[in-house]
């Protein structure tokens, strides 16, 4: 679900050219976030809430996560919410 635009959003974050508002704005105009709400897939909804953060400011995320993220979507990798942990609580 998203997982092209979530690409497009993502390496457009990681070439530096979208971040703050016109991140937020473009999340809101691409990503329906009721779907996002209502679905059991929970790589969107982990991708969504992290590029939120990031955009908001909360949370700094390292190139690695952005990376692991891009791998699920293209389904280089199979997504594990604890393998994400493992693998980035070592890189952070």
């Amino acid at each position: 679900m998203f997982y092209t635009e979530f690409e497009a959003i993502i390496n457009a974050v990681r070439k530096g050219g979208l971040s703050g508002e016109k991140l937020i704005d473009t999340i809101i105009s691409q990503i329906d976030s009721r779907k996002i709400y209502d679905s059991d897939d929970i790589l969107s909804s982990d991708i969504y809430f992290t590029l939120m953060h990031y955009a908001s400011g909360e949370e700094q995320i390292t190139d690695a996560e952005w990376v692991y993220f891009l791998q699920c979507l293209k389904g280089e990798r199979s997504y594990s919410l604890d393998d994400k942990n493992e693998k980035m609580a070592g890189r952070l």
